[in-house]
């Protein structure tokens, strides 16, 4: 075992080119031993959208889609006697956790034609993240250009937020390799 990483760097510390210094996987498996976990990820979502034209225009129709969103997600893992008795070498902080994340939406979109080839779609959505205190709102705004059948041209701009993972909010483990 080479635990000052001898098999990234030589004495001289440039690159290593022996590669037999390096410590094969199944040494790490070796020292590592056998572990277990039990884990279950759930997600629960209620979903309410109501959409449908606003009126139309000589162009054609003004949609709107408004809708609210209620998504929980939880986990839980439980880790083997092992595990939580933190009797292993290269493991640190391992215990057994659960954790859930309450997320409401409200979010709306509408879309605009212009004329026979041209047409705005414009989004807003407001997140709040219960158990993070946070709340974003993520606008979008996109153009479709179909100047013919057989052609579609599209731009589009927007924002989002992505929550971390409930292991990056509530695990624990740290592994050393």
């Amino acid at each position: 075992f080479h635990p000052f990483g001898n098999s990234a760097f030589a004495a001289d510390g440039s690159a290593q080119t022996d590669l037999s210094l390096r410590n094969p996987p199944e040494l790490y498996q070796y020292l590592l031993g056998r572990t277990t976990s039990d884990s279950q990820y759930r997600q629960r979502v209620i979903d309410a959208t109501i959409a449908g034209d606003l009126f139309d225009t000589n162009s054609g129709p003004v949609g709107l889609a408004v809708g609210l969103q209620r998504r929980e997600d939880s986990a839980r893992v439980v880790f083997d006697a092992t595990s939580n008795s933190a009797n292993l070498d290269f493991v640190y902080g391992q215990s057994d956790w659960a954790g859930t994340l309450t997320t409401m939406a409200v979010f709306g979109e509408i879309n605009v034609p212009f004329g026979d080839t041209l047409e705005l779609s414009a989004a807003l959505r407001w997140e709040d993240f219960d158990e993070l205190g946070e709340s974003t709102t993520d606008p979008k705004v996109s153009f479709i250009w179909r100047p013919v059948d057989s052609f579609t041209a599209r731009a589009s701009w927007g924002s989002s937020f992505r929550v971390a993972s409930l292991q990056q909010l509530f695990g624990s483990l740290t592994t050393v390799h």
